[in-house]
């Protein structure tokens, strides 16, 4: 996906703060899109911004959006295929984003497959 130089900037902050979420309550085997990651492995034709498994091996897969491309549909599809892989799929958003977040996953069906977590915006 192409995002604007900001885009992507505030893009791999979230994928830092769900990695620091990750690594402060003691989730495992965590690849991510950032360099000094493994890279999360494919699930259908996409990659996911982050995986890790819970201290109980449950696996999660987790998704960064910004308001550039959290409605897209794109990203419909990539949220749809991940939760046919996972119990627990996450989408980070930009705290300004929240409301449109849960907007649009009801729009699309799957509020109820997918937890919403967000970061203070800058």
């Amino acid at each position: 996906m192409n995002r604007s130089k900001d885009e992507q900037e505030l893009h791999n902050q979230l994928i830092s703060a769900m990695i620091r979420y990750c690594e402060n309550n003691n989730y495992t085997d965590i690849h991510a899109n950032l360099p000094g990651y493994p890279p999360p492995q494919r699930f259908g034709n996409h990659i996911p911004d982050l995986t890790a498994k819970r201290p109980n091996n449950d696996r999660i897969i987790c998704e960064a959006e910004t308001d550039d491309t959290l409605t897209t549909n794109h990203t419909r599809e990539k949220l749809s295929i991940f939760i046919r892989f996972s119990a627990t799929v996450i989408l980070i958003v930009p705290e300004s984003c929240e409301s449109l977040a849960h907007q649009t996953l009801g729009d699309w069906g799957i509020a109820n497959r997918i937890t919403v977590f967000t970061m203070k915006d800058a």
